[in-house]
Formats: structure tokens, sequence, C-alpha cells
């Protein structure tokens, strides 16, 4: 972080100068003989440096090796009074020019200032002349000018002049000296005396005023006897310019008269060949450049790595990426973590840890991304690691002036600086998996009631965390068997945590009417069940979505590894796991659940021929109507007549209704917002995490910016004609079954069985989509699968027969078998056993992956 008075010497330098190719500050420049008789000659050396017809000594080019500082810097006041004169010429007196500089106690440029006319007057319309034809003191500038000392006291932004010191470049007039005084200046510090008309006579009242104040007053005396300022080559950025103008010719004349290259020349000829996309030329200079001794930086590599993208030269790149240095990998990380990629951002930070181990920088680079992506034990362990290791990040800071004192403010290093979790927010659900869902300490249910008591009251704009189990209440295990699948009552299911009475500041419920804003801040699953299951039902169970082409029971357990997600049962195969609630919702009123109920009854007793449309039905009722078999009801008490009444009339959670529900938006992650609409006096809101039926859009739904990113996808089409070659008209179900099918029997081509690509597709982040309903009598369907999950290459090529997996990274298992069983594979403990696939339980490929069991913050 530059320093104030760093800041301001670039500031000036850029005013005073910005167009010339060279300039120096020369103490001693034009004050007349008296002034000149003081100056001294520069010191001989090896080298000069000639500017202006002067020249100045150059300190010998130092050893990039040499751990020593530099020589040759200057010191603190002669830098203070090069200001001054730096500011003097900034004066458009023709006569004298003056300059000031107001410097804190600290070294810290308060202000600084020349002498001119006031703010708003005009320089042409007011006279500079020291004397008038006419002896008319108006047509003479001493009337209109303001001096130096005093421009810099007033210039300090309401800063305090009080006991700080003054540069000036010839000693302060009487005037000046009154206003110096006045201001609490401590010290003067001069270079030159102020004399009367070029005379010996100087200003002998300032000198008894300022002694009288006890102001000190010094004479400056410099260590160099002349300040230069070099700008760069400006030729470098004409080449630059050109370069970026289209103009490459142009720049390669301008660099081919360049007596003197250094680095940034040719980083800007290089760069301009990369922005022109001509790869081989550019790397020709990239190898002339290294012939001529000069070395690469790390902008030169990136040039280089540009003009190797442009031009298709990976092998080439690939050579250049592998140099390794740290500023390489520090480039990819922004552009990974700019782009979203939070898999790659980790590999590349970890990469970053391993060059440099103890550049503390990078382990807060990767608790930062842990903490983006939820990961918060991870994050803090990283933290106490760097705390026990003794590595620290100094916070950012910065320093404000008011009046005399001087503030520091400094970024809290574990909230800010380390981008940490905030305080931990009040937990209205608290969840013990060890116990069963009906065993919890704050009880749940699985039925939409608006007499369901809430069990905690939510103030609006409130913070809080709530945890829920997964939606079959811990009955499926981290194991191998499929056996809870096949044997798994469907109809205990969809546990939901709540519901939460919502009431404003002064306690007041919200009201029918209402619109409820639920912002999820954060998701993910409770410590210690960091693992997901997709699974295929029985057919006599109910089945899924393909239960005729997948009868039987299977499951395939997921694990993660940092963000993404991986499977033993399925292997070559990553991609990130994505948390999202799947149902959220709001209590439905005494009118509503009626609606539900009728129209509902109605569908199930009657319109039976729904059944023939879409198997994905097969042994299922059309409808889950209100029963009180397993019925969950949060506080109301089992067995009595209020459960019995609201166990006989409350709807099943299975499906989305208007209040929202079990919506399965797999994109409803870390920061999105659902708007629900309150249907109920004294609005309850209910939530569970991931269930199995279709989209509901009632509710609005803002998605958040968590989710991945993919730019290479396979897209499979599907049309409502099923596969017995029966046209079905505009039936979106039977086209999207057909690109799922088409998915299915494309990817099984790649060494995996059908299982497994079913499996894969119920959790993984695809893309489904109903392309067309409006040109009868085909309704289109589409299905779009990320390539980069797949560690071979996918895309369609030319086949002959099934081909086996060519894997970039050695999975567990090399081949898959054909025959609809899982191979022999090898689980994390390491323990060799038998595998067990199978798909999720609506098996809907665009469904998130579930969860065991899920905590929320929102």
């Amino acid at each position: 972080m530059a320093s104030a008075r760093d800041l301001a010497v670039a500031s000036i330098s850029a005013a005073v100068g910005a167009a010339a190719a060279a300039a120096a500050l020369r103490f001693l420049s034009s004050y007349g003989a008296s002034s000149a008789k003081q100056r001294s000659p520069p010191t001989p050396c090896a080298e000069h440096l000639a500017v202006n017809g002067c020249t100045a000594e150059r300190p010998p080019v130092q050893s990039p090796f040499d751990p020593a500082k530099r020589e040759g810097y200057i010191s603190w006041d002669d830098y203070f009074m090069a200001i001054a004169f730096l500011s003097a010429e900034r004066s458009k007196d023709p006569n004298r020019q003056v300059g000031a500089c107001l410097v804190s106690q600290e070294g810290i440029i308060l202000g600084i200032g020349y002498n001119g006319f006031p703010r708003g007057c005009s320089d042409n319309k007011l006279p500079w002349a020291k004397k008038s034809a006419k002896g008319d003191p108006l047509e003479t500038k001493y009337p209109y000018v303001v001096h130096a000392e005093v421009n810099a006291i007033l210039n300090t932004n309401h800063a305090s002049a009080a006991g700080q010191k003054l540069y000036v470049t010839m000693f302060p007039c009487n005037e000046c000296a009154k206003i110096i005084i006045q201001s609490g200046v401590s010290e003067v510090i001069y270079f030159v005396e102020k004399r009367i008309d070029n005379s010996d006579y100087v200003y002998v009242a300032s000198h008894k005023l300022l002694s009288m104040a006890g102001v000190k007053v010094r004479k400056h005396q410099p260590q160099m006897s002349q300040i230069p300022i070099k700008f760069q080559e400006p030729r470098n950025a004409l080449v630059d310019m050109y370069g970026k103008c289209g103009k490459v010719s142009d720049g390669m004349h301008v660099f081919s008269k360049m007596a003197k290259r250094n680095v940034y020349t040719w980083n800007s000829i290089i760069g301009a060949l990369a922005l022109a996309q001509d790869g081989k030329t550019a790397l020709q200079w990239f190898s002339r450049m290294q012939n001529d001794g000069v070395q690469p930086d790390e902008v030169t590599l990136i040039c280089v790595l540009c003009a190797c993208a442009h031009a298709g030269f990976v092998d080439i790149g690939r050579k250049i990426f592998n140099l390794a240095i740290q500023v390489i990998w520090g480039l990819l990380l922004r552009g990974c973590r700019a782009r979203g990629d939070s898999w790659l951002s980790e590999h590349v930070t970890m990469r970053l840890v391993e060059l440099e181990p103890e550049n503390a920088s990078h382990y807060v680079l990767l608790s930062n991304l842990y903490a983006e992506t939820g990961r918060w034990q991870e994050a803090q362990g990283i933290l106490h690691w760097m705390k026990k290791k003794g590595l620290r990040k100094d916070a950012g800071w910065s320093l404000q002036m008011l009046e005399d004192k001087s503030k520091k403010y400094t970024t809290d290093g574990y909230l800010l600086e380390y981008n940490m979790a905030p305080p931990t927010p009040r937990l209205v659900v608290p969840i013990d998996v060890s116990k069963k869902p009906w065993e919890q300490k704050v009880p749940l249910h699985n039925r939409w009631h608006p007499d369901i008591p809430p069990v905690a009251d939510v103030t609006e704009g409130e913070l809080f965390r709530v945890e829920m189990v997964d939606w079959t209440g811990g009955r499926v295990s981290d194991d191998n068997s499929a056996d809870d699948i096949k044997f798994l009552d469907l109809t205990i299911t969809h546990y939901l945590s709540g519901p939460l009475r919502i009431v404003d500041a002064e306690g007041v419920p919200a009201s029918p009417g209402d619109l409820l804003a639920v912002e999820i801040c954060n998701l993910g699953p409770l410590p210690g069940d960091e693992w997901g299951y997709t699974a295929i039902f029985e057919r006599e169970n109910g089945g899924g979505f393909l239960t005729d082409h997948f009868p039987s029971a299977r499951k395939a357990i997921w694990y993660f590894e940092g963000i993404y997600a991986y499977s033993p049962q399925i292997p070559g195969v990553r991609f990130p796991g994505l948390t999202h609630p799947g149902i959220v919702g709001t209590a439905p009123s005494a009118e509503l659940l009626n609606i539900w109920n009728e129209r509902e009854k109605i569908l199930a007793e009657t319109n039976h021929e729904s059944i023939k449309i879409c198997e994905v039905l097969h042994q299922r009722p059309l409808a889950n109507l209100p029963t009180p078999e397993n019925c969950l009801l949060g506080k109301i008490q089992e067995g009595t007549a209020d459960w019995q009444k609201i166990a006989n009339e409350a709807a099943r959670t299975i499906p989305g209704r208007e209040n929202g529900g079990n919506c399965d938006i797999k994109n409803l992650s870390r920061g999105s917002k659902v708007y629900l609409p309150i249907i109920r006096g004294g609005m309850k809101e209910y939530l569970t995490p991931i269930g199995p039926t279709p989209l509901h859009v009632n509710p609005i739904f803002d998605i958040g910016p968590v989710e991945p990113r993919f730019s290479d996808w396979l897209v499979f089409e599907g049309i409502s004609v099923d596969e017995s070659g029966k046209q079905h008209f505009l039936d979106a179900s039977v086209a999207y079954k057909r690109a799922v099918l088409n998915a299915i029997e494309y990817l099984s081509r790649f060494g995996y069985s059908k299982e497994q690509v079913y499996l894969l597709l119920s959790c993984c982040p695809c893309e489904g989509r109903i392309s067309g309903i409006v040109d009868s009598p085909n309704a289109v369907a589409t299905l779009a699968i990320p390539t980069a999950i797949f560690d071979q290459d996918v895309k369609p090529k030319r086949l002959s027969g099934k081909q086996g997996p060519k894997l970039r990274r050695l999975p567990d298992v090399l081949r898959c078998s054909s025959d609809g069983h899982l191979p022999v594979t090898q689980d994390p403990s390491g323990t060799k056993v038998a595998s067990t696939v199978a798909g999720s339980q609506e098996n809907v490929p665009i469904k998130g992956m579930v969860r065991k069991r899920t905590q929320l913050d929102g």
C-alpha cells in the first residue's frame, strides 16, 4: 500500500510533465547569481544522466540476486524539498516561482502550494508584472497573488497545520510569516533567502517574527545536488498503443528504432502480436528475446500463452505453462474464481501452497474458497493450522487525518480479511442424527394443514438456522446393499422442519395477501454426513420414471472430494455437488386445503385413463390422498381428537402445489431467494431437504449465483413417440422419457451399464427442458449433459462395438459390466466389496443428489 507521500509524488508528477520524455528537479534552479554561487558540481561517477543540459548521478545497476537495499535513494528532507520545487514548477509567475510543502511530524504530506492567483481568478486577465509603468500598484501582481506558503496551509483538506513542518523554496515574506505563526506551524525549512529586488537585503521582519513566536527555522542542506525525474521510455507505450489499435507493423517499426530495449519493450511487441492472433510470429519474437539475454517476466509468459491459445499451439503452450511459476498459478486462480470453477480454484490454490508453503496469503485464499462454498469446518481448520504454524496475513489499513490527530483503520482479520462465517445464527430446529424423525426434540411433521402449531417464531429480517432430515427420515444407509431401497415404505416420507411463524418487529404475524421472501444464506450437509445416494425403486414398490426399463432396486453412494461428488459405483465421473431444499412452502388455508383434497380425490376416482399416458405411474395411485397412516403432526399428540381430525384432512407433502412444496429445483442453492404466497393468517413456513417430485411454479424462485458452469454440452432430443412407435399427442412426459433413454443408450457405449448411466443422470448437473409443445402432434424435449463431468471423451466419434472407458485418471474400476450388474470396486475405507447401483427416487435426471441429512441457514 502506498503512503500518502508516495501518492502525492505520483499525482504531482503526472500533472507536471505528462508529455515530457524526461525532466529533472534541480535545487538552485532560477534564483539569480547569488543562488548560483551555492551550486556544487556533481560527484564524479561511472555514469551520468544528461537532463536539461545538466548531469545527475545514477547509481550502478544492482544485481537482481543482491539482497541488499538500493543505494542512492534520497533523504526525507531532500524528498520534501523536491516536492516543494516540483510544486513551484506549476507557478505561472514569469519572474519568480516558489513552492511549499506542509508535512506532518510522521512524515505525511498534508498540503502543497505554489504562488499564483486565487481560485476562480483568471491567470490571463490579472497582471503578472512586478512594476507598473504608470506607478499604479493595481497593474502589478502584488495585490492579487497568493503566496506558496499560504496555499500549502490552506490546501490541507481541513487538516490542522499546528505542530507540523513547512518546506519552502524561499524564506517566507513578512505576511506569510504571520500566517505561519497563526496556523501553529512548528518548523520552517527553507532553501534560499528571499531577497528584496535581487539585492543582499533579506526580510528581517519575518525572521524576527518567527524567532519571537518560537517557530524553529533552519536552512535545508541538500545531500544531492539535483534529483532527476526520468519518465519511462515513451516508446514502450507507443508500441503497446499501436498493438491495441491493430497496427502491429507500426509498432514493430517503433520497436526497431529503439536503441535500448528492456523486458517491458519486449512485452509490448509480443503482446501486440498475441492480440493480433499472430501466434507464430509472437513465438519467434519470444525466442529472439531470450537470445538477446532478456529475462522474461510473468507478463511475457502470459502474452506467449495467449499467443499459443490463439494459434492452437497446445504442446508449446503446455511447455511454457509447466514452468509453473507462482504468478501464472496466481493468475490462473483469479480466472478460475471469476468463472466460478470452485474445484479448479481449489486445485490451483493447493498448487500455490506447495510452491510457497510459507506464504500466508495462499492459505487465506484456500480458507476463503472453503467459506464461499459453505465448508466452514475446513475453512476454520485452515485458520487454526495457520495460527499453529505462526503464519499470519496482515490486515489492510487506511489512515485518516482529522485536525491534529491521525486514525488508523484496519479490517477485522478473522471476519473480513479471511471472509469467515458470520456469527452462528439462532438454531430454531435442531436435529439429532441418532434419533428417528418422531423422536426429535423439536417434533417434525409430514403433512400440510393450517392447524399444525408452529414450533418457533421468526422475526422479519432475522437470520436463523434450520436442520433437517433427508426425505426418508434416515432409512437409507451408507452401504453396498440395495435392500433398504427395495423395501422402503414410501408412505413414510417427506418430513418437514417447522412450521415457523413469521412475525414483524412488533410481533404481528403475516397475513393473507402478503408475500414472503426467504433467502437461503447457506446450505450444506450436517458434519459427519457428507454423503448422498441415488436409487432405482423396485417396480413392485411403485417404481420410478423408467420403471419398465429398470424394474429392480439399485443404489449408488456418492461422496465428496472437495466440492465435487464422486461414486465408487460409477467410476470416471466427477461433478460439483449442489445441495438444495426439496420442499419449501407456506401453510395452506382451510379453503385451499379443501380444494386440493377435492380435486385430487376426483382424479384418483375418475381419471383412470391418466395411467395410460405415462408409464411413470405404473403401480402408484394417481394421487396421494389424506390418510392417518404414518401421519406425523409435530406438537399434536397422536391419538387425540385434534390429531385424528387433522390426520384425516391433512394433505400429503409428496407433490408440489400452489404453496410451493416439493419443488426440487436443483439450482435453489446458497444465495437463492424464494418468494412464497401467504395463504393463511399467522403464516407458517416449512422446510425439508431434497424431495423427488416435479417442479411447481406458483411461487417465484430467484436462483442464487452458486452453480457449476460448463461450456461444452451434449444435447439429446426426444419426441412424443414411445418405444413401441405409438404416437402421443403433444405429450411432454413421453418426449422427455425418450430424450433420457436416448442419452442412456448413447453413454452406455462408453463402458457403462445402462443402470450406471441412469444413476448418473439422476443427480449430475444436466439440464432437462421442454423444447416444443405447440407443433402437433409431437412434443419435443431435450436433455443436455456437460461433457466435463467425464474423465473420458464422450463426444460423438466413429465407434466399432462397445468401447471401454479411456480415462485420464485411473478410477477404482477400469471396466464396467454391460449386463446390468455393477462390478466389484473399492469402498472409501479400502475394503473390497460388491457394489449395487440405483437411481434417485423419481429418477428425474434434472434433479440434484439426495442428501442424507441437511442443515440450512435462511
